[in-house]
């Protein structure tokens, strides 16, 4: 009877598994980031612009679900408060994300994200910037929560809007507690595969 009761339960899943939808994808778009330390320092940075760019694989259930993995680089960092100079940090990113359709193409979506510093520098353009150091003591791994909304059509096209909220320190322990903050735009099409 044991038996029996885990077949009923796990058969729809395996009929879901079965009927799912696959899509390869590509996607695009414009990062706006910036660097936060909780009270300390707050008008020491501001917003950058920046690109992000990468690919997606996505497994839809025939129900509202589904399940996206990313692979992205992402240039984020933010600009020195009262100068021309930026802080780069560049990112490769795998969000791995559960979207949930609302309405049509219409999804919200949650998840966690890994980050893989690649390269960090400093675009500084004031002669005595020298001292600025925070681009040695950067970590090599971050960590964040993203969440969105995005429409996905279906011809393939999708528009994404996402806030990531950093959770992990960025600059080594001996610096104040600095996350990134990260509004993503993309658009993106996606082949079934």
């Amino acid at each position: 009877m044991k038996h029996l009761g885990l077949v009923l339960f796990l058969f729809p899943l395996f009929v879901n598994v079965l009927n799912a939808q696959y899509s390869l994808g590509l996607k695009t778009g414009v990062n706006i980031s910036t660097l936060t330390q909780g009270g300390f320092g707050q008008d020491f940075f501001e917003s950058r612009t920046d690109f992000v760019g990468g690919l997606t694989v996505e497994w839809r259930a025939p129900n509202y679900l589904a399940l996206q993995a990313e692979l992205l680089y992402s240039r984020q960092g933010a600009g020195i408060a009262g100068t021309s100079s930026d802080l780069i940090l560049d990112y490769l990113q795998v969000p791995i994300l559960a979207k949930f359709y609302i309405w049509e193409g219409l999804y919200g979506a949650v998840g966690a994200q890994l980050g893989f510093l690649i390269d960090e520098r400093l675009d500084a353009t004031v002669d005595n910037f020298s001292e600025f150091d925070l681009v040695e003591d950067a970590q090599t791994f971050e960590f964040s929560l993203p969440v969105g909304v995005g429409y996905h059509t279906e011809w393939g096209l999708s528009l994404d809007f996402s806030y990531d909220i950093g959770i992990s320190n960025v600059f080594d322990d001996g610096s104040p507690k600095t996350k990134n903050e990260l509004i993503q735009l993309s658009i993106g099409y996606h082949f079934a595969l």
